[in-house]
């Protein structure tokens, strides 16, 4: 037979006993395939109309059984057949013309859900490369215009309030917090000109929610071989944190390769800017992106969609990779000018990124964002954004630390000095020490009960003689989190005799880095007084601390200390603090957001080549609507 490519999870809740249903179940053998609400301890509370909550996709999930859709419509024909005739399984009966016609079920599980949840893709337009390439040329192509779906922000604001699980999916119970981060906010001089500040006077701050927008690549395999990258916009609350799947929501997505420079990310975050416009009004749109006739919200136009809320743009989240195609930009860490928001370089005398002092000459060559846009090689299509502000290019510490960051680096050189004083072992090779220092990281993992990395050996660090060691290409951002721990620990205990200066210097610059990655992660989106304090200390702390073992840390025992830009990166980070901003950049790691390239890749994997964008859109949009909203009217 036939199968979709849909995987999807059945939760079966109906208005029966529980014993009663599990008695029918185990008749059949199917009690591993549909699950009871483990709250039903007598009766469910919900109704028969809603008795089924279908096709929650669970890619690769190892916690529940993963089934194919044409498998759910054989489980609800056979419960069916045993008497159990309640509308839902009904229903699922029904799909693919009863299982006639497996290859159709996937597209009848979307029409039933988008009779139970009426929300839809909307559609705009935008100029792409075709798949099919001109003769003319390598560099010729042809272009079109396609239709791109998007899902709307406000639809599922609207169901998330009615459904009341507003605080499941936006606010995560920092709902409190809003205030305090409007007022630090507008506090910082790269927000004169946001349009909170413009707001209608009934609206106070704590009804006014933060918004981000992320954006990335993602790489897709194809089943023939090969594999095709897609750029994924997403947006997420900025005082929320939790589960990717409740907090982090794609808008939408399309091939990397088929992006004109210049005109088709231009006209997707002209998009993306209409759309925050529409939610900064809190109400339901007459017309759409272009003024046309807007279909879906004709009757409710110009309703609240969640009073008493309203939601701002607060800052873009990208990695550098992204942020320099999003911006048109000709700085980077692989040129010599390595930032946009200042002149600072790598080969200029007086302007390196290196010099990490407080009286660094390149800190007074600060840009204004008006500078910043000038030296893109095209205006920013972010410009347009109602409160985009150049100094909002939010800083990700997942990279900035753990990406071939600061805490890979200064762990690779801390455990490869230690494994040539003879700490790991005494009269053995370097390797064999070094194979030694990754068997007492695995045993600290261990002993503290943290993932123990499976592949971790001695080829994940990388060193030569005159060269900075370095961790492979192949390691986890988390397990490298985790070995800096392990460093720091290791610096602690083992190298407790009287410290050289070296050996301070190592000392002071490990530990300030694990102290500033401690407060961050356990503190919310805002600082307390204490904790920006201690912040600001150690953060400068461990810059100093990494700049003079960059420049003398290889007279010791012949081991490089590497700078990367990246280290500038964090010196913004920390001069933010140092200026009285009291927002956690660390709040807004991108832990999440790769959770939900994961979940996208694993969606598209299963589509397609032609139908990456639509069907994969569909099928994270039927999981949005029963992600915890049910019974909800459609706009």
């Amino acid at each position: 037979m036939v199968r979709c490519t849909l995987r999807a999870q059945v939760l079966c809740s109906v208005a029966i006993s529980k014993e009663d249903l599990c008695n029918v179940w185990e008749k059949q053998g199917l009690t591993s395939l549909i699950r009871c609400p483990s709250s039903a301890s007598t009766k469910c509370s919900v109704g028969t109309s809603a008795c089924v909550q279908l096709a929650i996709l669970n890619y690769r999930s190892s916690d529940v059984q993963e089934w194919q859709v044409a498998d759910v419509q054989e489980v609800a024909a056979t419960v069916h057949g045993l008497g159990l005739r309640v509308d839902g399984i009904s229903r699922l009966r029904r799909l693919g013309c009863h299982g006639l016609w497996p290859s159709n079920s996937e597209r009848d599980l979307h029409s039933l859900a988008q009779r139970q949840f009426p929300i839809h893709l909307y559609e705009f337009s935008v100029r792409v490369y075709s798949d099919l390439r001109s003769n003319l040329g390598a560099k010729a192509f042809s272009t079109e215009s396609v239709a791109l779906p998007a899902i709307l922000p406000w639809h599922l604001l609207r169901a998330y309030s009615e459904g009341g699980v507003m605080n499941q999916h936006i606010f995560t119970n920092h709902e409190h917090l809003l205030g305090p981060y409007w007022l630090d906010y507008v506090a910082q001089p790269w927000s004169a000109t946001h349009p909170v500040r413009e707001r209608d006077a009934s609206v106070p701050l704590s009804a006014c929610v933060p918004l981000h927008v992320h954006v990335d690549d993602v790489r897709v395999h194809r089943g023939s071989g090969g594999h095709v990258n897609m750029t994924v916009f997403s947006w997420s609350c900025a005082v929320a944190r939790g589960a990717f799947k409740d907090t982090k929501t794609p808008i939408t997505w399309l091939e990397t390769h088929k992006f004109i420079e210049g005109e088709t990310n231009a006209q997707i975050v002209k998009f993306l800017c209409w759309v925050f416009t529409v939610l900064m009004t809190g109400k339901l749109p007459s017309t759409g992106f272009k003024g046309e006739e807007f279909r879906y919200c004709d009757a409710n136009a110009g309703m609240d969609f969640s009073p008493p809320y309203r939601y701002y743009f607060s800052g873009l989240k990208a990695d550098e990779k992204a942020a320099k195609e999003q911006h048109c930009a000709n700085r980077c860490s692989q040129a010599n000018f390595i930032c946009m928001l200042d002149v600072c370089c790598k080969h200029v005398e007086g302007l390196c990124y290196k010099d990490m002092s407080l009286s660094a000459p390149w800190r007074s060559t600060a840009l204004t964002h008006e500078q910043c846009m000038m030296f893109c090689r095209e205006p920013s299509p972010w410009g347009e954004m109602p409160g985009f502000n150049m100094w909002r290019q939010l800083r990700d510490g997942l990279h900035v630390f753990f990406h071939r960051g600061l805490a890979s680096d200064v762990s690779a050189s801390t455990v490869l000095e230690m494994c040539k004083q003879g700490y790991f072992g005494t009269g053995v090779s370097l390797d064999a020490q070094v194979a030694n220092a990754f068997d007492a990281f695995r045993a600290f993992a261990s002993e503290r009960k943290l993932p123990i990395p499976k592949a971790w050996h001695l080829r994940k660090l990388h060193f030569k003689d005159g060269s900075c060691p370095v961790f492979g290409e192949s390691y986890k951002c988390h397990d490298v989190k985790q070995f800096m721990r392990f460093a720091a620990h290791a610096v602690s205990t083992l190298d407790c005799h009287p410290r050289s200066e070296h050996e301070e210097v190592r000392h002071v610059c490990l530990q300030s880095l694990c102290c500033f990655v401690h407060t961050s992660s356990r503190a919310g989106p805002l600082y307390t007084p204490a904790g920006l304090a201690s912040q600001q200390r150690v953060g400068r702390d461990a810059l100093l601390a990494l700049q003079w073992l960059h420049y003398s840390g290889h007279l010791f025992v012949g081991v490089r200390w590497k700078c990367r830009p990246k280290c500038h990166s964090f010196d913004h980070i920390v001069s933010e603090a140092e200026r009285g901003c009291h927002q956690n950049s660390f709040y807004h790691e991108n832990w999440g957001e790769e959770d939900l390239m994961g979940r996208v890749r694993a969606i598209c994997q299963s589509c397609h080549a032609s139908t990456k964008v639509k069907r994969g859109l569909e099928r994270s949009l039927l999981t949005l609507r029963v992600n915890g909203v049910n019974g909800v009217k459609g706009p």
